[in-house]
């Protein structure tokens, strides 16, 4: 009996350690995100291959400064928006009267901070992008990385309409109207929040943009793929 016992005590230990593994390496791989020096380039046999098997071609801007340039309505949108919640959740925030104009710039550590700080809020924005990719944290078609335009994510992998909406709107929906309000309970709601969200409210307008478009030329239920600056579809059979 006593046998029998440490031998079921051994596997029980084993097969703990088992899962703990498990759990080690699937927090390993939350973590792991390929990293890109620039966005793909155009592939032309992808292009070609695309065009052969019916993939259409979306009526897109044909670089990121004009898309950035196309996308400013969006961005008076979106920060409009913000603003509007902002000063439902705090309207003293837009009291000007007592502020006395002056410009100050000093470099000290809590300067470093509220740096790092914004860096790792834009870094969130792209998070927020790529959480949503399906299966991300395996795919070897997705990618981050940084430019002179800022930090970026890439994937090639195929997806539904409805992810491509889903992955455009999240980080506004989530850093700049979600935040706030949160912020907004636990009492984090400051001129330096607000104006992290309001950055990410404005930033934004390329991924709305991008929403618009595919809502515009995209029917419903079609996959959609990235080749490099390109973006092609394919209509549902």
């Amino acid at each position: 009996s006593c046998q029998v016992n440490a031998h079921t005590w051994q596997e029980a230990v084993y097969g703990q350690n088992q899962f703990m593994n498990r759990t080690l390496e699937s927090d390993k791989e939350l973590l792991k995100l390929r990293y890109a020096r620039s966005i793909p380039k155009l592939d032309l046999q992808l292009k070609e291959r695309l065009t052969k098997e019916g993939w259409t071609k979306l009526k897109e801007p044909g670089s990121l400064p004009l898309a950035v340039l196309i996308s400013i309505p969006f961005m008076l949108v979106n920060g409009l928006i913000f603003l509007l919640l902002i000063y439902l959740l705090k309207p003293a925030i837009f009291n000007f009267g007592e502020i006395q104009p002056s410009i100050i710039i000093t470099i000290n550590l809590q300067s470093i901070l509220y740096l790092l700080g914004a860096v790792l809020f834009f870094a969130l924005h792209e998070l927020f992008h790529a959480l949503f990719v399906p299966n991300w944290k395996n795919s070897d078609q997705t990618f981050f990385g940084v430019t002179s335009m800022g930090l970026f994510i890439y994937t090639a992998e195929r997806i539904t309409r409805k992810t491509f909406i889903i992955i455009s709107v999240m980080p506004y929906i989530c850093l700049s109207l979600l935040t706030p309000i949160l912020f907004s309970v636990v009492g984090w709601l400051n001129p330096y929040t607000i104006f992290l969200c309001l950055i990410n409210a404005l930033a934004s307008s390329v991924d709305m943009l991008n929403l618009y478009l595919v809502l515009k030329q995209v029917p419903e239920n079609s996959l959609i793929q990235l080749n490099g600056p390109e973006t092609y579809y394919l209509r549902s059979a």
